[in-house]
């Protein structure tokens, strides 16, 4: 005798897959704001032991702290927005005012991030030679 299926009148899936849907959300949540404390905590770092330390201040540090806003930035404008928006809630949440202004700053701190790194291997290069 097979055991009968409960179904979700609203979502038309089983308890099962509500269960493990559930589940991977959680995770989700879990691992993508672990990135967000891991990052933010991390770059915070970088940006204020060459602030507070007098003889970390070379161009090359400097990059470094280039480096890291950009990629605060990142942490705390890309990855939370696009994470709600994409994956949690399927739509966007936050309103018309933020609609052009987050994928701007986003677009920002990707470019940030690439001519940092970009002026960082030039000036190495120029150095080199």
């Amino acid at each position: 005798m097979e055991s009968p299926m409960i179904l979700n009148d609203t979502l038309n899936t089983t308890d099962t897959e509500m269960v493990g849907s559930n589940l991977s959300h959680a995770v989700l949540i879990v691992a993508y704001s672990s990135v967000i404390v891991v990052s933010v905590a991390g770059n915070g770092i970088v940006i204020l032991s060459v602030i507070t330390c007098r003889r970390m201040r070379t161009v090359t540090n400097y990059f470094l702290v280039s480096l890291a806003g950009s990629d605060l930035m990142m942490a705390v404008l890309c990855v939370p927005f696009t994470f709600i928006a994409n994956w949690l809630v399927d739509r966007w949440p936050f309103g018309t005012t933020m609609c052009p202004i987050v994928p701007y700053l986003q677009t920002v701190s990707v470019f940030l991030s690439a001519f940092t790194l970009v002026g960082l291997v030039a000036k190495n290069d120029l150095n080199a030679s």
